[in-house]
């Protein structure tokens, strides 16, 4: 979509402080397009309209105006000013379909850092940043499938593909189905390994096999064992080796993996013989391993061995600002030639982004493979093609009275440390950010005199 209008350009800045980005999460109209980012850092008032291409002009004084492809919005539909400290109110400017903040008509509201809106069939979120965002999406080690408008995920993405050619271990920590495995995947294509990227789910391996399954046998090695296989490991050699939900092996073969990331030789039950493994080893898991390690449940050396690097992939519900690429990504997958065809009514952006996807992409891509088949006719996904969402409450997610009281715990307990607490709760550290500034809560008044937090230095 290119822009006809002089581009919006964000005033420069070398401050600390944090501003303002809008994100078009979602355009209705055009739900294959993906998203885009708006800097609003300079900005005093931004005015959302009916035109095209999508992008943004403005002027010397601080105001913009935001074009948007989409006929059900109006010519001068929504206007957004800006205060001095990343305050914000949106008001609706009499439009033909009205302004919908959090699914509710609104006329004229206070908007927030997180907050999101609908006008017309598009919809936009409003973060707080602390750097100039580029207007599409970042896209780590040139993979499609690590792009995201979240900032401190783009990091963690970028630090994942550099590390990805070395034989650093890495971590990945999350909810089921936030994309645990698809990092995995890039970082083996991106390492160049000639071997083939294996996936083991622990949880999945019956105890009795694990071993076997792990690290093969030989033949006659035990009754059912008619003829040698060389194991899950052995079939990684020279590749890359997932272990997923790596919180759910038995502790008698944590032991003996750590012997093969020890020694990188893997010995096969019935033989007397180890051989040689070349392994790039990721692990991912739901679970706090920290947690896990402190009640004898998973070894503190086993952890150091895995742990080179750790990311903690957010859930979709802390990333909403990505809905959009996910939502073009799933279409183009599964719509084949009639994708750009599509079209998302009004309420079913609405219902989009009301939901919280306990299950995360996983749960977001079954959703939409079903809507795709149900709209194959009408080329419009309406709420009734979404079905009932889930009503398992997300993993972790805690009611807002005990979530402060988790936050007031954990910081006292880590002086204030920003890094650790996101660590504890397997959370990104703005989330940690977002959460302390929504309780009005500060890591300094939890520092005590001879603390300091040199790793803190990102929000």
């Amino acid at each position: 979509m290119e822009k006809t209008r002089p581009e919006y350009r964000p005033a420069p800045t070398t401050s600390t402080a944090s501003h303002l980005c809008l994100y078009l999460v979602l355009c209705g109209e055009h739900p294959t397009q993906g998203g885009m980012a708006f800097d609003l850092a300079g900005a005093t008032k931004v005015i959302i309209g009916r035109g095209g291409p999508l992008g943004a002009s403005g002027q010397a004084d601080g105001s913009a105006r935001i074009d948007v492809p989409d006929p059900t919005i109006s010519g001068e539909h929504a206007r957004l000013v800006l205060g001095p400290d990343t305050t914000a109110t949106i008001e609706d400017m009499g439009s033909r379909n009205g302004t919908r903040l959090h699914g509710k008509p609104i006329g004229r509201a206070a908007i927030t850092d997180g907050d999101w809106f609908v006008v017309g069939r598009s919809a936009f979120t409003l973060r707080r940043v602390l750097q100039i965002a580029d207007a599409r999406p970042t896209q780590a080690g040139g993979a499609p499938r690590l792009s995201t408008f979240c900032m401190p995920l783009a990091r963690l993405f970028q630090t994942a593909t550099d590390l990805a050619p070395s034989r650093v271990p890495i971590l990945l920590i999350g909810e089921t189905g936030s994309g645990k495995d698809v990092v995995a995947q890039e970082i083996h294509r991106l390492s160049r390994r000639q071997g083939k990227f294996v996936a083991v789910n622990c949880a999945a391996l019956p105890e009795t096999l694990v071993e076997s399954e792990l690290f093969g046998y030989r033949k006659g090695a035990f009754s059912e064992a008619r003829e040698d296989r060389l194991g899950l490991l052995r079939s990684a050699a020279g590749g890359t080796l997932l272990l997923d939900e790596i919180g759910d092996l038995p502790l008698a073969s944590q032991a003996k993996l750590l012997r093969v990331l020890q020694d990188g030789e893997v010995l096969a039950l019935g033989s007397a013989t180890p051989v040689r493994v070349d392994l790039r080893v990721v692990a991912a898991t739901q679970q706090s391993l920290d947690t896990m390690v402190r009640e004898g449940r998973f070894r503190a050396d086993l952890l150091g061995r895995l742990a080179g690097f750790t990311i903690n992939v957010p859930p979709l519900r802390d990333r909403i600002e990505d809905l959009g690429l996910l939502i073009a990504a799933i279409l183009e997958r599964h719509g084949g030639a009639d994708a750009s065809g599509y079209k998302i009514t009004a309420d079913a952006c609405v219902a989009l982004l009301e939901r919280r996807w306990p299950l995360n992409v996983r749960e977001l891509e079954r959703v939409l493979q079903a809507a795709l088949e149900l709209a194959r006719t009408t080329k419009e996904i309406g709420v009734e093609h979404l079905g009932a969402p889930h009503q398992l409450a997300p993993v972790g997610e805690l009611a807002p009275t005990d979530l402060e009281a988790e936050l007031l715990r954990l910081l006292r307990a880590r002086n204030g440390n920003v890094s650790a607490v996101a660590r504890d709760m397997g959370k990104a550290r703005m989330q940690i950010h977002r959460w302390m500034t929504q309780f009005g809560l500060s890591p300094a008044e939890f520092r005590a005199a001879d603390t300091s937090d040199d790793s803190d230095n990102e929000s």
